[in-house]
């Protein structure tokens, strides 16, 4: 489990990108975008949990992940399906 403090405003492209062991991932209130990539191919991911200040996040940002089965995103985010293609 990773927890990402609240005064990072940005999680950068590919910045836990192919994290083989990282299970789950809580965003703290105060981040608000996640690049592109960000997660991607962190095969044992299971559960996410992106906050409302989270305002953007770019494509592929969590592909590759095919144990994901847990996310809480805010409902203020527009096309979902550009986070996993």
């Amino acid at each position: 489990t990773i927890e990402i403090p609240g005064h990072v405003e940005t999680i950068g492209m590919l910045a836990f990108g192919r994290c083989a062991k990282l299970k789950k991932v809580v965003i703290q209130s105060g981040c608000k975008h996640i690049g592109r990539a960000a997660f991607a191919d962190c095969e044992e991911l299971l559960e996410v949990i992106v906050p409302d200040t989270v305002k953007e996040i770019e494509p592929l940002a969590f592909s590759g992940c095919k144990k994901l089965v847990n996310v809480c995103l805010p409902s203020n985010l527009g096309d979902l399906a550009r986070l996993t293609k």
